[in-house]
């Protein structure tokens, strides 16, 4: 049976022309992943040792450091594989109920799941991933790589880890993409996401500020909660799995 609350959601969803949904460290539909260890490693550290100034100044030590908490973490980030939430999101896209996925999610897991990379929007960069620190390109990296030889085949730069540094805004494709979609859309769902801390929350405000209904699921209190249209507390993980049964009965 769908509870009234989820099933409010749900018709608003359908209602909607164009949803953008937001997804924040509280999707991940597991804790085997070291997702509070690198959160505080990188943008939490006062030490500045995943600083894109530090990377600057001596881009060697900083990838010796990357590799050094990857294998301290025991984790490839190459190889995690998607859970059943990103599954379920995967198919909300495929189900046309869902026009845009903006991520914080550094482990490319809804891609994976089958989420195109047109309609997903990967705030935070990649972990999988190097990144060229002059043209922005993208490249295959595994924990093993070697700290020595890493220039860019495009342009000659130097590549980096694929995430987003502290002190560096994400990439201008990114944030342009993803404020242009928060425009346009009529639905934004924030699910898992404290809506804090910007320029990621503020796709969020400019959503609302142009029109859009605001729909927040997850177990905390936002900034923006008194702007939703509809809240719904709950693990956002298990309300965005019975979001897509309730949108699948409704048809």
């Amino acid at each position: 049976m769908i509870d009234q609350r989820l099933r409010e959601v749900a018709r608003a969803i359908r209602a909607a022309d164009d949803v953008l949904l937001h997804v924040g460290r509280g999707v991940l539909g597991g804790t085997d992943l070291p997702v509070d260890a690198l959160t505080a490693a990188v943008w939490g550290a006062p030490d500045g040792r995943f600083a894109v100034d530090r990377f600057e100044s001596d881009p060697d030590r900083l990838w010796a450091d990357w590799l050094e908490f990857w294998d301290d973490a025991d984790v490839d980030p190459a190889s995690v594989e998607p859970r059943p939430v990103h599954e379920r999101i995967a198919e909300l896209v495929a189900g046309d109920h869902v026009s845009t996925v903006l991520t914080e999610n550094v482990f490319g897991l809804l891609r994976a799941a089958g989420v195109p990379a047109a309609d997903c929007v990967e705030f935070h960069g990649r972990a999988d991933r190097a990144r060229c620190q002059y043209c922005s390109r993208t490249f295959d990296a595994t924990p093993g790589a070697t700290t020595t030889n890493r220039r860019c085949p495009t342009c000659g730069g130097t590549l980096g880890p694929g995430i987003v540094l502290a002190g560096e805004p994400p990439a201008r494709r990114d944030r342009l993409l993803a404020y242009a979609r928060a425009e346009h859309c009529d639905c934004y769902v924030a699910a898992g996401t404290r809506l804090a801390v910007d320029p990621t929350a503020e796709n969020a405000r400019h959503a609302v500020e142009t029109g859009a209904d605001l729909l927040v699921i997850g177990e905390r209190t936002t900034p923006l909660d008194r702007e939703a249209d509809r809240r719904l507390r709950d693990d956002p993980a298990s309300a965005l799995a019975r979001l897509r049964d309730a949108l699948a009965i409704m048809g």
